[in-house]
């Protein structure tokens, strides 16, 4: 696992000075993720932990929102934490989102699309419980990229897609918690593409490429990907928005 980690820093540190240019989904989905959780917030957080910040867009939300909150942006990643505009008053930290260590209260843990790098998503979300008073997250789940699955089934080609979650077995991991409160809302984001490349293309784009399958597509496999085929017509996301607090 310690080399699954090293592939994914470095995947999202070489597409750190672009990442903003290209992850225009994950920004959405950010927004969305902050109007959801202050939706669902009943009491005012001290400290407000972004993990897994990236170039610090949903922390930016956070401090244009709670303005006497202190903004915590925290990446595994470097380069990404030079990408936060020093104009806003947020503080940078050098974190693995897995092992978040913090100590606030009362503190509100923020994370948007990276929950679903983690390998035990039930026991980092209970670590995650005891140093903090709620959590608010986006994820993105099955049957997410069902379309790019199928084409991959059609071609005897491996999906360079890691397993996720069902909405029922995220609600079930949530609700073992033992939550004060507990939310949860889906929604679907339709991205139109020419060709079926252009689904690893967009991820490799801002350095979500990594995979636990090493050779994706063959060079057979990759030659019909570059095709337009009509019945590819692009991939949908799945997200799921999640609130809970103790």
């Amino acid at each position: 696992m310690a080399y699954m980690q090293d592939k994914i820093i470095r995947s999202f540190s070489a597409s750190a000075a672009t990442y903003d240019q290209e992850a225009w989904i994950q920004h959405e989905v950010s927004d969305l993720l902050f109007n959801f959780t202050a939706t669902h917030l009943t009491w005012e957080p001290e400290v407000i932990l972004d993990l897994g910040c990236g170039t610090g867009w949903l922390a930016k939300r956070a401090h244009q929102h709670f303005q006497t909150s202190t903004i915590l942006a925290a990446d595994i990643s470097l380069q990404m934490l030079q990408e936060v505009h020093p104009l806003f008053k947020i503080h940078c930290v050098a974190m693995d989102a897995e092992f978040p260590a913090i100590a606030a209260e009362p503190l509100l843990v923020m994370s948007n699309m990276t929950l679903q790098w983690l390998p035990d998503l039930a026991k980092t979300l209970n670590s995650y419980k005891k140093i903090c008073k709620g959590i608010g997250f986006s994820i993105p789940l099955a049957p997410s990229f069902d379309e790019w699955h199928q084409w991959c089934e059609k071609n005897g080609a491996q999906s360079m897609t890691n397993k996720l979650h069902s909405a029922q077995s995220l609600s079930t991991i949530c609700q073992s918690l033992s939550p004060h409160r507990f939310h949860i809302e889906t929604h679907d984001m339709f991205v139109p593409l020419a060709r079926p490349v252009d689904f690893p293309l967009s991820l490799k784009k801002i350095g979500a490429n990594v995979s636990l399958e090493p050779y994706p597509l063959n060079p057979f496999q990759l030659l019909n990907a570059r095709k337009i085929d009509p019945a590819f017509k692009g991939v949908t996301y799945h997200i799921g928005h999640i609130y809970m607090d103790f």
